[in-house]
């Protein structure tokens, strides 16, 4: 199943096995496209977003492997530049915080609970898996190639061919060539230590997932970053040194974009009556309408009134 979405909250909701929170780092249209291919215990996706800073939760019967498919990619992952060539393994219940500030191009593998043991077992001993765990590492070139080539030409089957993958034997054919790339990506990092990222990276990363939260809890009121440290309990500057370090946002920035996501959102939703631009303005916190609609159309390159006629038609 391939999808092409703009709007940066559904984009982040249509990940197998993990829950994601997508916030546009960069002015003008927001665009991501995904390939899904579901091959039993395990899931793949392959696609490509704008410029974004993304909260990322794995689900607690899950593990997430990420790649970037360019080789010279550098995110910035938990606070720590990944350097090219690198992946991530993420294993049940951890939180994860990556940033980018150009377009990028990904492939994510979710793995089951039983798939993960299995996994566990093979990859001579190596603690990959452990519930919560942060790991960044960097394989060979040789492995590093055969898996990214092998989740790009799976994206690109599914354009040119749509129903390929329909099929049963495709899909398990796909599912053991993925494994035993994954079984060679692993086993070709060795010895090697895994990208480790600074000490305060962690009370960092807490401080942004809290603000978050706290956001989506009070989306009916305008949050400033004053009314945010002291919910938090932190410093302005501690608050700062969090986003700038982690997300390459400021907090200022992020609070106004995060929740023109969330209005852009309520536009695009098919769910119940026609909403009213007003209406759902005025309900996520923004009381100054006529600095609304310009900062909306700044960050999404369209008037709201433009996006809800889009989805419901004139009134």
């Amino acid at each position: 199943m391939r999808e092409e979405l703009s709007d940066p909250e559904l984009a982040g909701a249509g990940l197998h096995g993990a829950q994601l929170r997508l916030v546009p780092l960069r002015q003008g249209p927001f665009a991501a496209s995904s390939s899904s291919f579901l091959l039993e215990d395990m899931t793949l996706q392959v696609g490509a977003c704008s410029a974004h800073m993304c909260l990322a939760a794995v689900a607690p019967d899950r593990a997430l492997l990420h790649l970037a498919l360019n080789p010279d990619e550098n995110l910035l992952i938990n606070g720590v530049a990944s350097g090219p060539r690198s992946f991530g393994l993420y294993g049940s219940g951890a939180e994860v915080l990556r940033s980018s500030e150009h377009d990028v191009q990904f492939a994510l593998v979710t793995f089951s609970t039983n798939l993960v043991g299995a996994l566990a077992e093979a990859s001579a001993g190596k603690a990959l898996f452990r519930p919560g765990s942060n790991v960044l590492l960097r394989p060979s070139l040789s492995a590093w190639t055969r898996i990214t080539s092998l989740a790009r030409a799976a994206g690109t089957m599914v354009v040119e061919a749509p129903m390929v993958f329909e099929g049963e034997q495709p899909r398990r054919a796909l599912r053991e060539a993925l494994l035993q790339a994954f079984h060679e990506l692993v086993a070709s990092v060795g010895n090697d230590a895994p990208i480790s990222p600074p000490r305060s990276s962690r009370a960092r990363k807490r401080i942004v997932f809290a603000a978050d939260e706290y956001l989506r809890a009070h989306v009916d009121r305008p949050i400033y970053t004053t009314q945010l440290c002291d919910a938090l309990g932190v410093s302005a500057s501690a608050l700062s040194e969090a986003f700038q370090s982690t997300s390459m946002i400021s907090p200022h920035r992020y609070l106004k974009r995060r929740r023109l996501g969330m209005v852009r959102a309520a536009l695009l939703s098919r769910d119940g009556p026609r909403p009213m631009v007003k209406s759902v303005a005025l309900s996520h916190g923004f009381w100054h309408l006529g600095q609304f609609a310009h900062d909306y159309r700044s960050a999404f390159g369209e008037a709201p009134s433009a996006t809800l006629e889009r989805i419901h038609g004139t009134a």
